[in-house]
């Protein structure tokens, strides 16, 4: 394993953490003044399928081994890391919204990705459902990085510019921003707004 990919599940890790403590206390992470919006629609009821088998596996393997102490609590250990982890993932993406607010756009992803973009430094924004090949979070194709839920986007953002974002694992300079939002009519709205975009 990598310094690198140490360093990504530690912060990984570590966000889940601090996400939980956000969503239990109800503190996401927005800018005063700003619109949240999620992105979570489309995996949530998977995140909670994956997360109570996870439980009832845990609870089974321990059910199972109960002659056994020292496995048994070595498994329930592991275990209930496992679903303390998808639960992080989770909230990472509950308390980590897109947000739109007077200074621009916030593009996010969890606690891995955050790109800030001021509303001059767009070109246009537009609804645009696309379809992508894989299902990878993240995915370069020719300058547009498409940040993907369930290997779709529906907002793109065309720039003016090339600007660099930082990914979990590299910068790469892109010229146009693709992504997901549960609401995009409403988030297109609100940014149409805020640029002074005329009504069409």
């Amino acid at each position: 394993m990598t310094t690198s990919l140490m360093a990504r599940a530690g912060r990984m890790e570590a966000g889940g953490w601090v996400s939980l403590y956000r969503w239990i206390f109800r503190r996401p992470r927005t800018s005063a003044g700003a619109t949240a919006f999620a992105y979570t629609m489309p995996t949530v009821a998977l995140y909670w399928a994956f997360i109570g088998v996870s439980a009832a596996e845990t609870i089974g393997v321990d059910f199972l081994l109960h002659r056994w102490p020292v496995a048994r609590v070595i498994l329930l250990v592991l275990g209930l890391w496992g679903v303390i982890f998808m639960l992080g993932m989770l909230a990472s993406m509950k308390v980590n919204p897109h947000e739109a607010g007077p200074d621009g756009l916030v593009v996010r992803n969890g606690v891995m990705f955050s790109a800030r973009l001021g509303w001059a430094d767009m070109a246009g924004i537009s609804l645009q459902v696309t379809n992508l090949d894989t299902s990878k979070t993240f995915q370069m194709l020719g300058g547009v990085l498409h940040v993907a839920v369930t290997s779709q986007t529906n907002l793109h953002v065309e720039l003016r510019e090339p600007v660099v974002v930082s990914l979990p694992d590299r910068d790469e300079e892109i010229t146009s921003l693709r992504f997901w939002a549960d609401d995009p009519q409403a988030l297109l709205a609100l940014a149409r707004q805020y640029r002074k975009d005329p009504v069409r």
